[in-house]
């Protein structure tokens, strides 16, 4: 889904900061007019440009996160809002209040809020804790002795 309000935000800040600022748009909605885009990239290019970032500044969805703790970047989110018809529930809301709480992403929970993180994103930090990009046996161990055990129960 498109995210007008993110891209707006910050193609305004990006023509006013000497930063280089690329952004991925989605299928629709607006074009930025102060900073190169596109409106999707192939996983490839995604990951290469997602790593060669400096910052990474979206939405607070999951697989972005995700990303961001397996390749330490420091994650700037502003999350969708239901009443905005940005999404259907704000889900995104209690992610991005949930991470940044454990201080692995920076949330702006309001327009105000990301422009002040953009103001100020040398201050922004690297997540202190970096995840590996698959589940460790231990995890699936247990999440296996998990499922045998409560097939068990219900069959």
């Amino acid at each position: 889904m498109p995210f007008d309000r993110l891209i707006g935000l910050v193609d305004r800040w990006a023509a006013r900061t000497e930063h280089e600022v690329f952004a991925q748009t989605g299928a629709a909605g607006m074009r930025p007019e102060h900073m190169p885009f596109a409106p999707s990239l192939a996983p490839a290019a995604y990951r290469e440009a997602f790593a060669a970032a400096d910052l990474i500044v979206a939405h607070a969805g999951m697989g972005t996160i995700l990303t961001a703790l397996q390749m330490g970047k420091p994650l700037l989110v502003l999350p969708r809002h239901a009443d905005r018809g940005e999404t259907r529930n704000d889900h995104q809301i209690h992610t991005a209040q949930h991470f940044a709480q454990r201080e692995l992403v920076t949330a702006a929970l309001t327009d105000e809020q990301l422009t002040a993180a953009l103001e100020r994103i040398e201050d922004l930090s690297v997540p202190l804790l970096r995840i590996g990009d698959h589940a460790t046996d231990e995890l699936l161990g247990g999440l296996g002795g998990w499922l045998r055990d409560n097939g068990r129960r219900a069959g």
